[in-house]
């Protein structure tokens, strides 16, 4: 089955709660820390976070926000190796850890060091036949803090190819069009 998203975009700027399920059956949550003021989770509340980089709400759902150290070390992560798989974000992509092919870290496409090839665009996603890793066109990949999302975007993921497209806000709050060869906020 292949994933395909609505041609009209989303607004994700201040999405808060759960944005996909990983294998051990932990929610991952968006980078906000559901204030009002659509704070970053990962800046106000890391001092929470356990050794496996998880911590739980107010009423006990425990969540990550960043990558998970311990489900990662348990599914064998590599540094000279593709990241395991690791679940699936709720608009069907699969999601996967910090590394690219042949172990590449997966940075943002505008990033110092990120490679030319394989970078993440602003919804930290990749557009991309790997047919060795999957069948999919797109796929995320959880490389730091979950993302600013700011990114909306429309990705049709099928048999007849896919598109992505998606938009940042600019400091002036207008949005910006931002076509990346895949997408970076997850």
């Amino acid at each position: 089955a292949y994933p395909m998203l609505s041609k009209s975009s989303t607004e994700t700027k201040c999405l808060t709660g759960g944005i996909g399920m990983l294998k051990n059956g932990v929610v991952v949550f968006s980078q906000s820390d559901g204030t009002s003021a659509c704070g970053d989770a990962v800046a106000s509340e890391s001092w929470t976070f356990d050794a496996c980089g998880g911590h739980a709400t107010g009423n006990g759902e425990y969540h990550y926000h960043s990558p998970p150290a311990c489900l990662l070390d348990q599914l064998g992560e590599k540094t000279h190796k593709h990241s395991p798989f690791l679940g699936w974000s709720y608009d069907g992509f699969p999601i996967y850890g910090p590394r690219g092919p042949s172990g590449v870290t997966m940075l943002p496409c505008d990033s110092d060091g990120a490679d030319a090839t394989y970078c993440l665009d602003s919804c930290n996603g990749l557009e991309k036949d790997i047919s060795s890793i999957d069948d999919f066109k797109y796929r995320y990949y959880l490389s730091g803090p979950i993302g600013d999302l700011s990114c909306s975007s429309t990705i049709t993921n099928s048999a007849d190819g896919a598109t992505a497209s998606c938009s940042s806000s600019d400091s002036s709050g207008a949005g910006a069009d931002v076509s990346p060869p895949a997408t970076t906020n997850f």
